[in-house]
């Protein structure tokens, strides 16, 4: 699993370690990889010793280039309690990556359930944990969201389309 951003409360970080908690009994090989720093580290880094998932967490730091780390995650799970629209998770949507996240802010104007990632509700440890147990089951599921995350990508965040949009919204003003 892999996360990409900053590591603060309104990103819901403690309830992805709940879920992990109970996923681990299940799959001893369950690895997340946490990208980016913040407030949060140390609280994380403590919760994870106290759920004894720490060696199922790495935390990656900051880094300047997360390219290097989206093509290894199985799923991108991104359990926001308040979001705009993340770049992380579109960046991820663009490597291909299946997406859960929660339905906040502008996330599902982004996701379509079941077509281009999975929604969850915020702070529901339940759901995190059946998401990641289904896309772990079904890996022609995985296969049809990273497919439809990547297309919608391409149709609608690519920077063609994003310099033409603007182009005729200027067209449009003059």
């Amino acid at each position: 699993l892999g996360y990409t951003g900053r590591l603060s409360e309104e990103k819901g970080l403690r309830f992805l370690f709940e879920a992990v908690s109970q996923l681990v009994e299940k799959n001893s090989e369950l690895t997340v990889f946490l990208v980016g720093d913040g407030p949060q580290r140390n609280f994380l880094e403590a919760m994870a010793k106290d759920l004894h998932i720490q060696d199922h967490v790495v935390f990656a730091g900051f880094q300047k280039d997360i390219t290097q780390f989206l093509p290894a995650f199985d799923v991108f799970v991104l359990p926001s309690l308040t979001e705009g629209t993340p770049m992380a998770m579109l960046e991820a949507m663009s490597f291909g990556v299946p997406v859960v996240a929660t339905k906040v802010g502008g996330i599902p104007k982004v996701i379509t359930h079941g077509k281009t990632g999975v929604l969850i509700a915020p702070s529901d440890v339940s759901e995190i944990v059946s998401a990641l147990i289904d896309l772990q089951n079904d890996t022609e599921c995985r296969a049809l969201l990273s497919q439809g995350g990547r297309e919608l990508i391409e149709k609608h965040y690519n920077l063609d389309v994003q310099v033409r949009k603007v182009e005729a919204l200027y067209r449009e003003l003059l």
